[in-house]
């Protein structure tokens, strides 16, 4: 992670306004917190699980049991998750202690990036606020009536022509200092979204392959196979959700502009607004693998289409 870059983005975001509209920024907040402690909660929960699984003692039908399926010397020697390796017995001491060591890794991993999975995502709601904040600030403009034409009424109509034009430049310089910090923040995380999609798409394909064949397993199995697969699942969809959330925003600006009073504006603001407008035609997805990736709702049900085909592919070639 570029961390010099992340710097650069908290100091960005140190300059957000965030006293216009307060109320935004305070359900943004608690909404964090509430994710958080969650999902936080439930990699925890899950993680608990994961580790101290194979200490927990078994009966001698599901001893007999799980002998059964897979053959074990040792059914008590239980992997928290199903390693598929031929011709090797899982359960022989000489082969249970490194795998269950590897199972480990989920502990430093989760230590380092649960801050980093969870902190970018917060970033862009912040960003999302001030899209708000703007599209707000762009519904107000124009709306000051343009009075009868005499010299009195004429000196006001150019003081709140220039005012408006003032109010404009304003939300230009702001919608352009939006885009510069969703720039940097693309630069910042292209090769942590990149690593996240490949990682999350592959996760999601082995543990719903699990769900498939829930009926070989034990209750306690089941119940932590779905845990498992509903986590990654989720935090899945919550990225394509976030990238949902972006383009939203950016067409709220678009809609605020045009459902301004801009035709009451001078042609000067008018030809600014348009200028505007423009700007927020491209779309504001995030993307991965240089753009070929887009996450969004489509993405996510093609991603579905992709899980499907291959959980059909891996039923298919055990027959």
């Amino acid at each position: 992670m570029n961390g010099s870059g992340v710097l650069k983005l908290i100091d960005l975001m140190k300059k957000f306004d965030v006293t216009s509209y307060p109320i935004i920024f305070t359900n943004s907040r608690r909404l964090e917190r509430l994710t958080f402690f969650s999902y936080v909660g439930s990699v925890f929960i899950i993680m608990l699980l994961k580790v101290s699984y194979p200490f927990v003692p078994i009966s001698d039908a599901e001893y007999e049991h799980v002998q059964t399926i897979y053959g074990y010397k040792y059914p008590q020697n239980r992997l928290p998750q199903c390693w598929v390796i031929p011709y090797v017995d899982l359960s022989v001491p000489r082969w249970f202690i490194p795998l269950y060591l590897s199972q480990l890794y989920f502990i430093p991993l989760f230590l380092v990036n649960a801050t980093v999975i969870l902190l970018f995502p917060f970033i862009l709601l912040h960003l999302v606020g001030q899209h708000i904040v703007l599209s707000y600030k762009l519904m107000s403009l124009g709306k000051s009536p343009i009075g009868i034409h005499s010299r009195h009424s004429r000196s006001h109509q150019k003081i709140r022509e220039a005012r408006e034009k003032f109010e404009l430049k304003k939300c230009i310089h702001i919608h352009q200092q939006l885009l510069h910090f969703r720039a940097l923040y693309d630069s910042v995380t292209r090769k942590q979204i990149d690593l996240r999609v490949l990682i999350l798409f592959s996760t999601v394909c082995i543990s719903s392959f699990s769900i498939t064949i829930l009926s070989r397993f034990n209750l306690d199995k089941q119940c932590f196979l779905l845990a498992e697969f509903i986590l990654i699942f989720g935090y899945y969809y919550f990225s394509c959700m976030i990238s949902e959330i972006l383009e939203w925003a950016n067409c709220r600006i678009r809609r605020s502009a045009y459902n301004s009073a801009w035709y009451e504006m001078c042609p000067e603001a008018q030809r600014m607004m348009l200028m505007l407008i423009r700007r927020t035609q491209k779309p504001h997805y995030t993307r991965s693998l240089a753009g070929i990736v887009v996450l969004c709702n489509e993405s996510f049900v093609k991603s579905l289409k992709t899980v499907y085909t291959f959980i059909r592919f891996v039923n298919l070639a055990n027959k």
